[in-house]
């Protein structure tokens, strides 16, 4: 995905965002891939934001990509979104309290950081839908 601000998208900083929702995590090739396509459209920076986190590989590379590379792993995007969820716009109709899982999945997940429990997700087999969103709302 390719964005930037201005009306028609043509300011600067123009940003480059490739995201991978499977659970292995994201290798060198990958970051290395994200890096080559932002030189080819000149975006000035990156993100790369993979659910089921990066390789030893991509850990190392990351410091020197500073200034231009971000990585986010599943606590990461969840972070950025929990820390913005009050300046979405109300379009977005987006509720945290559920997570569409992987196809098969059903249950209740608990989000974990650093092996201690952060947070519970109901995980929904379909689209919540309106009767959901209001049990959901405390």
């Amino acid at each position: 995905m390719l964005a930037a601000p201005g009306p028609l998208g043509f300011g600067n900083p123009r940003l480059c965002v490739q995201a991978k929702s499977g659970d292995t995590p994201v290798d060198l090739p990958t970051l290395q891939q994200l890096i080559g396509a932002m030189e080819n459209v000149r975006a000035e920076q990156g993100l790369l934001v993979s659910w089921g986190g990066f390789k030893s590989s991509v850990d190392r590379e990351a410091p020197s990509q500073f200034f231009r590379v971000r990585l986010w792993d599943q606590d990461a995007l969840i972070d950025e979104l929990l820390n913005h969820y009050e300046s979405l716009d109300e379009t977005l109709n987006f509720n945290p309290h559920f997570l569409l899982p992987p196809r098969g999945a059903k249950g209740v997940s608990l989000l974990r950081r650093k092996g201690k429990p952060r947070a519970e997700v109901k995980l929904c087999s379909r689209r919540p839908t309106v009767r959901d969103r209001v049990k959901a709302t405390p």
